[in-house]
């Protein structure tokens, strides 16, 4: 327990015995096997929907995983929807639905033990529309407009549209209202 990937390798245990006078010596190896996923391969991903996603997990250690498995929200994901080889996996989403919104966790397991590393998938969508509509400041020339943005569907809102038509019935034969 707490052995880090750099404590991973062959250790000798030497002992010495006294028995009646003689010296006995014992020496055993012991190879200290270390499992290890690289957190760095495992970031939050933001995706449009719509399109394909590859979620990555690479891993180390001194002897080939024997199982590798992916979890969507705690769930076991088929075995037919991802690849692994001696040093990474890769879960393959495509098209990404916004069900596919939640946490992955990739689990590399072998004989010394497992390994697991998670992540977050945020599948980017339309915005909700703005909600609660606010006119201030009202001249003849300009007027002030705020509002709530409920869910930016993952993406940052960078501006928004304002479209005004004026009221005909209001200014009957005004071509500027």
């Amino acid at each position: 327990v707490g052995i880090t990937k750099d404590q991973a390798g062959e250790y000798t245990c030497s002992v010495a015995v006294s028995l009646e006078g003689s010296l006995a010596n014992q020496t055993s190896t012991v190879t200290v096997a270390v499992y290890y996923i690289d957190p760095g391969s495992m970031v939050p991903v933001f995706a449009p929907v719509h399109t394909a996603v590859i979620l990555t997990c690479t891993f180390d250690g001194l002897s080939v995983p024997a199982n590798v498995s992916w979890a969507f929200n705690g769930s076991p994901i088929s075995s037919n929807l991802f690849v692994f080889n001696e040093t990474y996996t890769e879960l393959t989403l495509d098209p990404l639905m916004p069900g596919d919104t939640g946490d992955y966790t990739c689990t590399a397991t072998n004989m010394f033990g497992s390994s697991v590393a998670k992540t977050r998938l945020n599948v980017q969508v339309p915005p909700d529309p703005p909600t609660g509509l606010n006119v201030s400041n009202i001249t003849e020339d300009s007027v002030s407009l705020s509002w709530t943005n409920k869910f930016d569907g993952f993406s940052e809102l960078t501006g928004a549209v304002v479209r005004y038509q004026a009221d005909q019935n209001k200014y009957p034969g005004d071509p500027l209202r």
